[in-house]
């Protein structure tokens, strides 16, 4: 029977048809099969998860995540409850953290083939080191809608925030514990800021002062320039974008490689004739290029003023400004047939960009409040080749919609016996709610009984002559034969 079977089946034996009444049966129904799930380890709720973790941080299932450096292992989010694990050789048994140390510390530090594991608290995510993390939203109608969160930068140090949609909510987050947030009108996601390394990048070249840095084509990066980039033009396969300080730009790489190229301070073609003309406001002490050109037919050379003379037609020659703030050219070599271009622009100039890299770690459907949460489990001894590891799991109750059946196999009387006292409860008929509540228990116990049944019986392994005969150099003395 579908969940809409359900709450039409009871709403008929109440006599509550109404299109509201119907509604909270299958609300009360959809509680019910949570608290029942809750109740017992069921058969239908368990789920086995194999894989192979790997020294090298990496494991052969999805949504789920290894950190060597700690033996943590983040569980595919659909496991609710850890039940057991096991190698393909040994079981793990289950170990409180307090028992190591009570007895031997240093099982935390042994490496070899793990025989024990801890369950540690539960989290959205983990890194081996600490991230920057930020929230997106995909409808830039939820900008104003905040969000709460919790993450730890150190694995010791609990700290709570909260940000708008479309924000940097991180700089240094280890572990993030929580996050919440109100229904919004698209999806939200969780995203790792990972860095693109721009370190010691500078504009050189010639004659126009650019530099590139290596990207993966078809990912999408956020590029906020710096100081040293606004008016720089990032050249980005066929798209090319002019930049502004602390304005962010998000790119979809076209290629291995992304370009930023600096205007020059003089443009390129710039035609001086006869006389001198001067550009201000240069810096102080700053590597500068310059390009001096020809005229339509001659040979001429011209002179400026900020420490060089005469360079040499179509040359790059390099200066520095010096005591100058200013450069002067003058062409006055002789008469001149036609124009001559110069273009001078900035040298050696550090990359100060910053590229970043979103991957997105947990995704917020609009309808929904919070992420899908990674049980987690510490192995010991820590182990340091790659390993098959089978761990067995109880899986989240499913939400169920109108036409989807009950996950648990014969729940179905017991769910709606609940579900009618709920519902004559709504109504303030306690009688009849609490008999109803009665019948839900007592089929709810029949049905924990079935689900045992087969594990009833009692497997016992025994020596083909028995346990030996009752003699004085038995090995398991009691209080009737002391080991004599």
């Amino acid at each position: 029977m579908t969940l809409t079977d359900l709450a039409n089946h009871i709403c008929t034996q109440c006599g509550m048809t109404d299109t509201d009444d119907v509604a909270a049966a299958q609300m009360f129904l959809q509680r019910r099969l949570e608290m029942i799930w809750n109740s017992a380890l069921w058969r239908d709720s368990l789920l086995e998860a194999t894989l192979t973790i790997n020294p090298s941080d990496t494991t052969t299932l999805a949504d789920s995540y290894w950190i060597s450096e700690r033996s943590v292992l983040l569980l595919p989010s659909a496991i609710e409850k850890v039940i057991a694990a096991r190698l393909s050789t040994n079981t793990l048994e289950v170990a409180s953290l307090e028992s190591y140390y009570r007895a031997d510390t240093d099982w935390l530090d042994y490496q070899g083939t793990p025989f024990e594991f801890q369950i540690l608290k539960p989290v959205v995510m983990e890194w081996p080191t600490a991230q920057i993390v930020a929230v997106s939203d995909s409808n830039g109608a939820d900008g104003n809608i905040t969000c709460n969160y919790s993450f730890s930068p150190d694995g010791v140090t609990i700290c709570a925030g909260s940000a708008n949609l479309n924000a940097t909510i991180g700089t240094g987050i280890l572990q993030m514990f929580s996050f919440s947030k109100a229904p919004t009108q698209g999806n939200v996601t969780l995203q790792q800021l990972v860095s693109v390394s721009v370190s010691g990048v500078t504009y050189t070249g010639s004659p126009q002062s650019s530099a590139t840095v290596t990207v993966t084509q078809g990912q999408t990066y956020t590029v906020t320039p710096g100081a040293n980039e606004n008016g720089v033009t990032l050249i980005n396969g066929t798209q090319s974008v002019t930049l502004a300080t602390g304005t962010a730009v998000q790119i979809t790489a076209q290629g291995n490689s992304i370009t930023f190229q600096a205007p020059g301070l003089i443009p390129a073609g710039t035609n001086y004739l006869e006389g001198e003309h001067r550009l201000n406001g240069i810096a102080l002490n700053t590597q500068y290029n310059l390009v001096w050109g020809v005229d339509e037919g001659a040979a001429e050379t011209g002179q400026f003023q900020a420490g060089m003379v005469n360079p040499g037609a179509g040359q790059v020659t390099s200066f520095n400004s010096g005591a100058w703030n200013y450069i002067q050219l003058n062409s006055t070599a002789g008469a001149l047939n036609g124009a001559v271009t110069a273009q001078v622009y900035a040298a050696n100039i550090p990359l100060t960009v910053t590229i970043t890299c979103p991957v997105t770690f947990a995704t917020v459907m609009a309808s929904c409040n919070t992420p899908p949460l990674h049980q987690r489990i510490r192995l010991t001894e820590a182990p340091t080749v790659s390993l098959n590891l089978r761990v067995l799991g109880k899986g989240k109750c499913p939400i169920l919609g109108p036409y989807d059946t009950a996950p648990i196999t014969n729940v179905e009387p017991a769910l709606m016996a609940f579900a009618r006292g709920d519902l004559l409860l709504r109504q303030r008929q306690f009688g009849k709610a609490a008999l109803a509540q009665q019948e839900g228990a007592a089929l709810l116990k029949e049905l924990v009984e079935s689900e045992a049944f087969q594990q009833a019986g009692e497997f016992r392994i025994e020596p083909e002559a028995g346990f030996g005969s009752d003699i004085w150099w038995r090995t398991t003395p009691d209080s009737y034969h002391p080991l004599g």
